[in-house]
């Protein structure tokens, strides 16, 4: 096998590992609820105002039960306390620009912090502020495009990157934390006797299909 196919099968088996991970990652889903804030009211010219509602979510446990949804919490902010975790998932959440749309934000929030894996509550508040950093970072970027003023474009522009800087240095923060306590061994010379058999390359405890050769 040439060093072409080796990566391609490489990446084939990086691709059928994180299809089966993907797979088998829990989801936590919200039920979206409504209070009014400000009731309709009457207006100067005769009509009526609409009302204003404030939108939030609660946990829809109809199809878990209650233990598999505190665990799934304790995965997504590697926490097994539960009140810091479900602290910690909110602040992410109610960071994030949701308006009207907050179950779908809500959800999105919780995958995004579960795909990320935070291993301890440290990363778990790292990892929450990623996230909403980002949420926040999109939303600016967004109001960037549809302004038509420059002033505006302007200023949505330097929240964006200000934000940014913010991210990044979070996202260094997490990678230090992470590698702390990781252990690299590097290999430079490899022996092989008559009849025997190598393999090169970068392996790790995930890797399942090995190729010969």
């Amino acid at each position: 096998m040439n060093h072409n196919e080796y990566e391609q099968v490489e990446q084939h088996n990086q691709i059928l590992s994180r299809s089966d991970k993907t797979a088998s990652l829990p989801q936590l889903k919200f039920r979206q609820e409504k209070k009014e804030i400000e009731p309709a009211r009457t207006l100067l010219s005769g009509g009526m105002s609409e009302p204003r509602y404030e939108f939030y979510v609660l946990p829809d446990t109809s199809n878990t039960t209650q233990e598999e949804y505190y665990n799934t919490i304790s995965m997504a902010t590697g926490t097994i306390n539960e009140m810091l975790g479900t602290t910690l998932l909110n602040q992410a959440q109610e960071a994030s620009p949701y308006g009207s749309q907050v179950q779908f934000v809500a959800e999105a929030v919780s995958a995004s912090l579960i795909e990320i894996k935070p291993r301890d509550p440290i990363e778990g508040m790292l990892v929450a502020q990623l996230v909403a950093l980002h949420n926040q970072m999109m939303h600016y970027m967004k109001m960037a495009t549809k302004s038509i003023i420059d002033g505006h474009i302007d200023l949505n522009i330097n929240r964006f990157t200000r934000l940014n800087r913010c991210f990044l240095g979070t996202l260094d923060a997490l990678t230090h934390q992470r590698k702390q306590g990781a252990h690299t061994i590097r290999v430079e010379h490899v022996n092989v006797n008559e009849g025997g058999k190598a393999m090169i390359g970068t392996f790790n405890a995930n890797t399942t299909t090995f190729p010969k050769i």
